[in-house]
């Protein structure tokens, strides 16, 4: 991951930075967001919370993802605003078995996660 530490101002950098260019793009790349996706369909049995895991370690993504007693698929994901919407959409699809009817996206609170885990 890379950081960059500029100073902003009111019309973008105030010191010329070598990857981003205006004040927006900074905000946009250090954005972290945490939110609860909810995976309806043909979603449990077939390996939905392994693949996302290795989706979620591909993204440098932390939380965690259980399977529900009403057979959805619940999902706690943490990271870069771009990542996070990069799992949102790879949950509409989900692995090769799956049938995906519905996703449901929320925005919660930051969370004090450690790593990415299936609860059980």
């Amino acid at each position: 991951m890379l950081v960059c530490f500029c100073l902003l101002n009111d019309t973008g950098i105030k010191n010329s930075c070598p990857y981003l260019k205006n004040k927006s793009h900074l905000i946009d790349y250090l954005m972290i967001r945490s939110i609860e996706i909810r995976v309806f369909g043909k979603v449990q049995g077939v390996f939905y919370r392994q693949n996302t895991i290795n989706k979620a370690f591909e993204l440098g993504l932390i939380g965690h993802v259980q399977n529900m007693e009403d057979g959805t698929v619940l999902i706690r994901a943490q990271g870069e605003s771009k990542d996070v919407d990069t799992l949102v959409e790879w949950c509409h699809r989900g692995p090769q078995e799956a049938e995906v009817s519905e996703v449901k996206v929320l925005e919660v609170a930051l969370q004090d996660f450690s790593g990415f885990i299936i609860l059980r």
